[in-house]
């Protein structure tokens, strides 16, 4: 089974410069959803070294907490998983950990998920295809599947994510001799070592010492070493080691060895630590003298050539072990789904609420009165009739993936129905004639006089046949100039975000590195000075919008009791995905008869998701329209409560 291990080292060079040629709009794009959250990344095997470096890069550039687990560890953490953006690295895609980790994912509704994955067409990226909250960046490297050991397809993950996370005018070296400032692996291995490498060679115990820098690489020494049975592994940073763990060497001094990665930050910690100790334990120093931008990637490269003479050593080819029969059958073991904790056996519709209420659900009490709650909705809806339906337009009518080109197929279908009987439709959106367009192409013309469109947040209701709306002129009400005006002469907004100016709103969307919530807070702070009643500041999936007072999509339920549409906003359905707060479908959502499609509100009276657990966005759209009994003129909702 494998490959020789020598031989997947001479593939190296070619598999570096494979990485490096690749264009990273793919990645980029599949990661930048994830950068205004704290990270959940997942590996196992070689990736989990992947995955270590991934969470480094991802505290680093974007200043959010991250922790990496095992597949194991994501199933027993759902309920942090939850408030986290989630990551999973394979080098596969098919096996049953990480598919039943991806599983688990979309279950636990996080704000999303990426996948990057080492495989084409792969079972796990059918599964990441057909959620609309993931990203998929799947990729196949020139030396195809490896040996045993993770080593190509190791390299090729780490070499793409530090491209990825690379600041402006940084850049990795040409070739993979420039990066070792030597012609191979092996030859970089030994200018780069100091100490006693036949005395470490000669013990069965490797204690690790490492820094911030070359934990990624310590963590994946461990794994080769350990998967391949040439030693066993201890890591400790330099200072957690002088916490108690140097008391092995003093009693076991006799079989140990010690490796320290020595780098300009660490080197001087790394040379009085060696020094310390007792003088009978061998010791090797990984020199690592290179730019900290690429510096994983010399660390890495430094296992891959100490993993080589540990098998020299040791008479094992690391990249083809021998494999025992028990060893497959684990690797093929089917995992259990995650255990029945208490807050996991609470319906989906609560555990939504009790993530953004920040409210204990682990008594009785608090299980009692959200189920009373959650009741009390489906029996509003179950006996409320409906004579029309707003809803909101990104995230609910399409998806993220497909924002540009308008509803899919089968709802517009559904918004026809609703439509031939008579229903008022309505779309309450934070763009403009785009929108327009899209629906046009989308549904009949014999209905476009009966569907209506709140422009940019509803400060512009027109219906589908006016091809004159929206107002697309640039001339603010005055308390919007004034904050245009302000707003502009911030120097961070001006250099890192696009603008668009409407009569009664500014959008604002990041180019980086403000994004998400804190674009959003950057901008409500630097507005609160200005003391202008009534402007508020919302937020969506891509953009952040300051509206004009009196400005909400709320305005439009109550434009269609206004124009005779309906008889009272009782009798109209709100639909949106943004209901907690600054979300953009906040005061929509807080109408008495409102339904979320991804986030929810605190309000335990309104504004509830009750669509199935792992059903978000158009797929709860979907959900609702296909539990709506229709009448002429009006109809109702069929909905049953559903447990996750």
């Amino acid at each position: 089974m494998g490959k020789p291990f020598h031989q997947e080292l001479a593939e190296l060079p070619t598999t570096y410069l494979w990485a490096c040629a690749q264009n990273l709009e793919e990645l980029e794009r599949a990661l930048r959803p994830l950068r205004n959250y704290p990270l959940i990344v997942v590996g196992s095997g070689g990736s989990l070294s992947a995955a270590h470096l991934a969470a480094a890069l991802h505290e680093s550039r974007t200043g959010n907490l991250a922790r990496v687990c095992t597949p194991l560890e994501l199933g027993r953490s759902v309920e942090a998983g939850m408030s986290s953006g989630i990551m999973l690295v394979s080098a596969g895609g098919k096996n049953p950990d990480v598919l039943v980790a991806l599983s688990e994912a979309v279950r636990a509704e996080p704000p999303w998920t990426a996948v990057m994955c080492g495989t084409l067409a792969t079972p796990l990226a059918k599964l990441a295809r057909a959620n609309e909250f993931a990203s998929l960046y799947e990729y196949s490297i020139p030396s195809r599947k490896d040996g045993f050991l993770a080593t190509n397809s190791l390299l090729a993950a780490f070499t793409l994510l530090i491209r990825s996370a690379a600041e402006p005018g940084q850049s990795l070296p040409p070739t993979l001799a420039d990066v070792l400032s030597a012609p191979d692996v092996m030859t970089f291995f030994e200018s780069s070592s100091s100490g006693d490498l036949a005395g470490v060679l000669g013990r069965e115990t490797l204690i690790v010492l490492h820094g911030s820098d070359t934990k990624s690489a310590a963590l994946d020494l461990e794994s080769k070493l350990t998967e391949a049975a040439l030693a066993r592994v201890q890591l400790a940073d330099f200072r957690n080691f002088g916490h108690g763990r140097h008391h092995w060497l003093a009693k076991r001094a006799s079989e140990s060895a010690i490796l320290a990665f020595s780098t300009p930050e660490d080197r001087s910690l790394c040379a009085r630590t060696l020094a310390l100790l007792p003088v009978e334990v061998p010791h090797l120093v990984a020199n690592l003298p290179g730019s900290s931008c690429y510096r994983p990637l010399q660390a890495l490269l430094y296992t891959f050539g100490l993993t080589a003479r540990f098998g020299e050593a040791r008479g094992i080819d690391p990249g083809r072990p021998s494999v025992p029969e028990f060893g497959r059958q684990l690797y093929h073991l089917r995992p259990l789904r995650r255990t029945e904790a208490r807050f996991d056996t609470l319906p989906a519709e609560i555990r939504r609420k009790l993530r953004v209420a920040h409210l204990p659900s682990d008594s009785s009490m608090a299980e009692d009165f959200w189920t009373l709650r959650l009741r009390e909705q489906h029996d509003r809806f179950r006996e409320q009739s409906f004579e029309g339906v707003v809803f909101d337009y990104d995230g609910t009518l399409c998806s993220s993936h497909d924002r540009f080109d308008g509803p899919a197929a089968d709802l517009a279908s559904h918004l026809v129905k609703l439509l031939d009987r008579r229903i008022t439709v309505a779309i309450a959106t934070g763009r403009g004639q785009s929108v327009r367009r899209d629906l046009q192409r989308c549904l009949p013309p014999r209905h476009w006089e009966a569907v209506w469109i709140g422009y940019y947040n509803c400060s512009d209701i027109s219906s589908l046949a006016d091809d004159t709306a929206p107002d697309r002129s640039e001339r603010s009400v005055e308390s919007l100039r004034v904050v245009y005006e302000y707003l502009r002469s911030d120097v961070l907004l001006q250099e890192t975000c696009q603008w668009s100016v409407r009569p009664h709103q500014i959008t604002i969307e990041p180019l980086g590195p403000l994004y998400g919530s804190r674009l959003w807070q950057y901008v409500e702070e630097r507005l609160h000075g200005l003391d202008i009643p009534g402007i508020h500041v919302v937020s969506s999936s891509h953009s952040v919008d300051v509206l004009a007072p009196g400005v909400s999509k709320r305005n439009l339920v109550k434009f269609l009791v206004k124009k005779g549409k309906v008889t009272s906003e009782e009798r109209v359905l709100c639909v949106g995905d943004r209901g907690r707060w600054p979300g953009n479908d906040h005061g929509l959502l807080g109408h008495p008869f409102a339904l979320s499609t991804d986030e929810v509100s605190a309000d335990p009276l309104s504004g509830w998701n009750l669509a199935p657990a792992g059903c978000r966005g158009t797929q709860a759209t979907r959900f609702y329209l296909d539990h709506v009994d229709v009448q002429p003129a009006s109809f109702r909702l069929r909905l049953r409560g559903h447990q996750a």
